[in-house]
């Protein structure tokens, strides 16, 4: 009797460890297609020569897998963004540069994941483009794509000091910012959001209005995703942090291991029909 009731408490588990495996992975594909349906859909189709979403501009640096600290983003920018390459810097219009008081302390590496190299402590005064961003110059939440997912490219923002004036321009503020690293997306968006709670009607500009505001955080997160967008949207890069891929080995892995228990469920019935 014992051997009864622990055979079926078995069967039991195991056919609930599956079901919960097979819905974690049918949730989790889910939450990455609506991600990736809300980052894409935000962006101009691909145009012109590469139509297809995730066909690559074969002269991408980013496709060749070059070190970021060897690209011309003032060439990836004009390139991604379809500006003439002879258009000036200043005819590209100017930042809108405010000081934000940083919501989180702000991490930058020498690599993804790599040796930290710098860090600006929570609460500290920041320079920060809201708005009008120049997107040839990475640096503070200026930031490029990397080839890992969460992981950004650009200088580190410049704290505010009494003796000095507001940089004018993002190459202004790009030329005092030092040299590039890279910085957590998580630490990023934290900033902008907190410079449009902060600043005056900067959350209205960036949602369109106050009933927009419950979305404020995804709103800064596909603005400091802009480039990534307009990667996208020039066949030049698909960006890991614009595009989830959805049968990731997680996913895989969770249908595989709900699978197996399946199985297992099912010898373990057949087996017991076949002992009657």
């Amino acid at each position: 009797m014992r051997g009864f009731r622990f055979k079926k408490i078995a069967k039991t588990l195991i056919a609930v460890s599956a079901a919960a495996l097979l819905i974690a992975a049918c949730f989790r594909i889910h939450l990455r297609t609506e991600y990736n349906r809300e980052n894409l859909t935000a962006s101009v189709p691909p145009q012109g020569e590469y139509l297809e979403a995730g066909r690559v501009d074969p002269r991408s640096s980013y496709i060749r897998h070059r070190p970021l600290e060897e690209m011309d983003f003032r060439t990836i920018y004009y390139t991604a963004a379809s500006i003439p390459a002879d258009t000036g810097l200043d005819d590209l219009g100017w930042s809108w540069i405010y000081p934000v008081q940083s919501p989180c302390t702000i991490r930058y590496f020498d690599a993804p994941n790599g040796n930290l190299v710098k860090q600006i402590e929570k609460d500290t005064e920041i320079y920060v483009q809201m708005t009008g961003c120049d997107w040839s110059a990475p640096c503070a939440n200026v930031t490029y794509p990397t080839y890992h997912a969460g992981w950004r490219y650009a200088a580190p923002f410049l704290e505010v000091r009494a003796e000095t004036e507001t940089p004018k321009s993002g190459a202004e503020l790009a030329a005092l910012s030092g040299d590039r690293y890279y910085v957590r997306l998580a630490d990023v968006t934290a900033v902008v959001e907190a410079g449009c709670r902060q600043i005056p009607n900067m959350a209205a500009l960036y949602t369109g209005g106050p009933e927009e505001y419950p979305y404020l955080h995804s709103r800064v997160r596909l603005r400091v995703l802009l480039i990534d967008r307009l990667m996208y949207s020039s066949g030049y890069y698909v960006s890991p942090d614009i595009y989830h891929e959805p049968w990731d080995g997680w996913t895989v892995g969770l249908l595989a291991a709900g699978g197996v228990l399946l199985a297992a469920d099912g010898a373990l019935v057949l087996r017991g029909r076949k002992g009657r």
